[in-house]
């Protein structure tokens, strides 16, 4: 989990300071690709298999609606931010990635 947070951080952070199109798709496709594959459904399964023996779609289906309800809150904040700069929005998503890495022990 602490490599997908890294990766994210990583990605996100260095595409502010992207100036050609091809840096942008290599960072979001392959490395913000990867750390959002290793911590999205993955993970999720990974959870509900190895700490609910009964009920495990019911926690799949939590899971993955607290993470579609997530994104529409972040999403709207990060829109806001978009107006002002596409670069702010990028550095504060990096920067709470940054911060869930630090905060889950990284």
């Amino acid at each position: 989990m602490l490599t997908a947070m890294v990766l994210l951080s990583v990605g996100y952070g260095l595409s502010t300071q992207a100036t050609r199109f091809w840096q942008f798709v290599v960072l979001w496709g392959f490395v913000v690709g990867a750390g959002s594959g290793m911590a999205a459904t993955v993970l999720g399964a990974a959870v509900a298999n190895r700490w609910f023996t009964e009920k495990r779609g019911l926690v799949m289906g939590v899971l993955t609606a607290s993470t579609a309800t997530g994104q529409l809150v972040f999403l709207r904040t990060l829109a806001s931010a978009a107006t002002i700069n596409w670069r702010w929005a990028i550095a504060i998503t990096a920067a709470r990635h940054c911060w869930s890495c630090r905060s889950s022990g990284g």
